[in-house]
């Protein structure tokens, strides 16, 4: 695998994650004008528990995934998709039982939102299909968008109801089809493969966990601490995150089967390689963004969203921040998980995640959103500088 067709293969993932990002973040700015920072903050809040789910259900595997494949074949691919299935289950059950008896709908609709961990992102990853998948993807977001932009032209009210039964339809609609190009993996019910499934994943998810502490559980504490009209308007300014979180993983998913199988052949001189190709094209269309954002921000804040979001204006220069933050993030958890020090990750990440969200339960009575937004920048990157220090010792020790 040369370093052309890494290059190669990240631009068409690029390409589909742009047009991707376009047509989700045009949609959203019409959707949060439409419903107000109220009911938009409703939505953010369903979105949120959406990616808490997925993470469930995914339980490490996304990121694992190579690491299964390398070490045990084809067969790992049968197991992912076991334990996804299992997962599944059991948190439609959990969110049914609990919706019934709480008559909270936003939990149904967060579980709508974690349908797609379902997909066969890794069956791809690891057959060196990533661009298909991302085509596949594109189509599906795009025909959502699509029926979104039909519910917005033709209906006075009722947006959220809309929106998230265009996901599930559509959602549904792709599981389908990606299970028809991968059929000849099936559902197994080896208990020791499962086991061993659930073992790999177990720190990843905690990490995942730990690092959803500093976006998610923040963004479910300003909800309940603050109402939901201040998280429709912290989410407003939160959005571009997701935008560069997609861009960073085209990135890392062109990269991270090379890295991880060099790392496994010693082959210093080949990681090293792809190590400075991966920084230099992670880090520097990041730092562009930061600087715009720290800049000017607060203008594009006031250009795109109705005067209710004026206050989000005050947060982009920490967005600016952030995006340095969560782009160095990227290349170090990419490297904890080739070089199997997924463990300290999670422990790090713990550590670090678990002050920010008491940070944001003791301290924050009583402060505005920016300070919410500091601690998630000030705990996110104290965790990642501390897991770089193990990484670059297990790196060096591997290639030695």
């Amino acid at each position: 695998m040369s370093r052309h067709a890494a290059f190669s293969e990240f631009r068409l993932l690029l390409i589909s994650g742009l047009a991707l990002s376009m047509l989700s973040y045009v949609t959203n700015i019409f959707l949060a004008n439409a419903m107000g920072p109220d009911i938009f903050g409703k939505y953010s809040y369903a979105l949120v528990l959406g990616a808490l789910f997925g993470q469930l259900v995914f339980f490490g595997t996304a990121e694992m995934g190579v690491r299964l494949k390398i070490n045990h074949g084809d067969a790992a691919l049968d197991w992912i998709l076991t334990l996804k299935l299992i997962n599944f289950g059991l948190l439609l059950v959990t969110a049914l039982v609990s919706a019934f008896f709480r008559g909270d709908g936003l939990l149904i609709f967060g579980v709508i939102v974690a349908l797609n961990s379902l997909c066969f992102v890794t069956h791809y990853e690891v057959q060196g299909r990533n661009v298909r998948y991302a085509i596949i993807f594109l189509v599906e977001r795009a025909l959502i968008t699509l029926s979104i932009w039909i519910g917005l032209l033709v209906l006075d009210s009722g947006y959220m109801v809309w929106v998230f039964s265009t996901l599930a339809v559509f959602q549904g609609a792709s599981l389908v089809f990606q299970y028809s190009e991968n059929k000849q993996y099936r559902p197994s019910l080896d208990i020791r493969a499962l086991f061993t499934t659930y073992k790999a994943g177990i720190y990843v998810l905690a990490f995942e966990l730990s690092k959803f502490s500093f976006g998610g559980i923040t963004r479910i504490l300003i909800f309940n601490q603050l109402g939901e009209e201040r998280l429709g308007v912290f989410s407003t300014a939160w959005q571009f995150v997701p935008l560069s979180t997609l861009y960073l993983a085209q990135a890392t998913k062109a990269w991270r089967l090379r890295i991880t199988e060099s790392v496994d052949a010693c082959d210093a001189s080949a990681v090293w390689r792809h190590i400075r190709a991966l920084t230099i094209v992670v880090m520097l269309p990041t730092l562009c963004a930061s600087v715009v954002f720290f800049l000017v921000g607060d203008r594009v804040i006031a250009l795109l969203f109705s005067k209710g979001y004026g206050d989000a204006g005050e947060l982009m220069p920490y967005i600016g921040i952030y995006f340095l933050v969560i782009g160095f993030d990227s290349i170090v958890i990419l490297l904890a998980i080739a070089t199997s020090v997924a463990r300290w990750a999670s422990i790090i990440y713990l550590v670090f995640g678990g002050l920010t969200i008491l940070a944001c339960l003791f301290l924050m009575e009583g402060r505005g959103l920016q300070s919410y937004m500091a601690a998630i920048v000030i705990g996110h990157f104290s965790a990642t500088i501390t897991l770089a220090f193990f990484v670059s010792h297990a790196l060096r020790r591997a290639l030695r």
